[in-house]
């Protein structure tokens, strides 16, 4: 029986460490790029529910200033902005804007949210209202609602 030499032994212990190494630093980069990707994915969807609660916020607005805004289209203002410093008002993270722009038979919303001044994400719908003989909101209809995110 021939009998391997110290040098030989530690040689083969050296390429099984290193190859141990190898493995263990790519299942490492692996898993933290999945770590990264769930996170963004998390931050993403957090800006997809916020666009949305601030495009509902303008929805309610404009069902609570519909008539307003009527007679400001009619005397020839038919876009208005609204700005909302602190969005969501809990933690207040990002920026929001709404804009509306009404026409003889709905009002086109498009909410930005952005972040350090920067859009994250974007959203709009239309909403048609019926009005009755007295001015009064008889029914709100909402259609077209898309979400783009940037």
């Amino acid at each position: 029986m021939k009998s391997t030499g110290a040098g030989s032994t530690l040689l083969i212990v050296f390429f099984i460490m290193t190859a141990l190494l190898i493995a263990g630093a790519a299942l490492w980069h692996s898993t933290s790029l999945m770590v990264q990707i769930g996170h963004m994915r998390q931050q993403h969807v957090q800006q997809e529910y916020l666009t949305e609660g601030l495009l509902q916020y303008g929805v309610a607005c404009c069902k609570e200033q519909i008539n307003y805004l009527i007679e400001q289209a009619r005397s020839g203002k038919k876009s208005h902005t609204f700005s909302l410093q602190k969005w969501p008002p809990s933690t207040g993270m990002h920026t929001g804007i709404i804009t509306c722009e009404m026409t003889e038979k709905y009002c086109m919303l498009r909410a930005q949210l952005l972040e350090k001044q920067v859009m994250c994400c974007a959203a709009q719908c239309r909403v048609y209202f019926k009005l009755n003989g007295k001015k009064k909101l008889t029914s709100l209809y909402i259609d077209g609602w898309t979400l783009n995110a940037a």
